[in-house]
């Protein structure tokens, strides 16, 4: 039996966009958009004990009370299919378990349901899923992905997809790719090829013009915000967006046009291993003092 089609693929990406830009989150297993509570998290070290050692809840402890959301690589698709919209009012973020006949599965189930499975990434459409043992994502075109997972940044972020050439930081070869049964698939203009519009890379820290407006948005950003400087999450085309401030002291998670940006400082120490004063850092697992 035909599954429902519940958006377009162009609406799927656009809702994963909004996650990983507009919302503070982290990998939590066995979430799929959970408001991160004390509840929460005693229930899932309970359920994974595993996984949830005592220092992944010390530090799921300190995000309480400030609007994170857990996902897991899947729990990010079926989040989105249950109708996660970012309610901090409601303990799974607005998702109903279950909702829109979407079954909860793993990675090896999910790609079982998709239709044209393929191992050549060269036919790749916007929107499909992308597969390896244990783990998904889902492709949103010009080489990028968007997925969930406890590597790099610990949250739901954008990687590069190396099957298509884009292998510079965050990136990972995929083994399979395929469609969604619940998208509509519709045509959609893509390069295949990483977009290269601007200097900023993620890790950049950068300034925001005077006059600057949010991205797609008649929104002015406030002064406050232009007195500081911001350290780059993503980058998309000239869509860039910042994330924590320079000094630490603040977080907007805000898309901004890479037009109103100027680079203040290194824009990846891991590959220039070049450091100057002023510049954001960041520090490698298993670091030591």
């Amino acid at each position: 039996m035909a599954k429902q089609k519940l958006m377009t693929n162009i609406e799927l990406v656009a809702k994963l966009r909004n996650v990983a830009d507009n919302y503070k989150t982290v990998y939590g297993l066995g979430m799929y958009g959970h408001l991160i509570t004390d509840a929460i998290i005693d229930s899932k070290a309970k359920q994974l004990p595993d996984f949830y050692t005592a220092a992944k809840v010390k530090k799921l402890r300190t995000l309480v009370g400030k609007n994170y959301f857990g996902f897991d690589c899947l729990g990010l698709v079926e989040g989105i299919f249950w109708g996660w919209n970012g309610n901090v009012k409601d303990s799974k973020g607005g998702a109903v378990y279950g909702k829109n006949d979407v079954p909860d599965t793993n990675a090896a189930g999910i790609i079982k349901m998709c239709e044209g499975v393929s191992s050549i990434f060269t036919d790749i459409k916007v929107g499909e899923l992308l597969w390896m043992p244990g783990h998904v994502g889902v492709y949103i075109g010009n080489g990028q992905a968007i997925e969930a997972t406890p590597q790099w940044d610990d949250d739901v972020q954008y990687s590069n997809v190396a099957n298509l050439g884009n292998n510079s930081g965050h990136s990972r070869a995929w083994q399979k790719h395929g469609k969604l049964p619940w998208i509509e698939y519709v045509e959609v203009k893509e390069s295949k090829e990483p977009t290269v519009t601007t200097a900023i890379k993620v890790g950049s820290a950068v300034k925001i013009a005077s006059g600057a407006t949010y991205y797609n948005s008649t929104n002015k950003v406030p002064d406050w915000v232009l007195k500081k400087q911001w350290v780059v999450k993503s980058v998309s085309g000239s869509r860039v967006v910042v994330d924590k401030s320079t000094d630490g002291g603040s977080s907007i998670c805000s898309a901004i046009d890479a037009k109103y940006l100027s680079v203040t400082g290194a824009t990846n120490t891991v590959q220039k291993k070049t450091l100057a004063v002023g510049c954001a850092v960041k520090i490698a697992a298993g670091a030591t003092y």
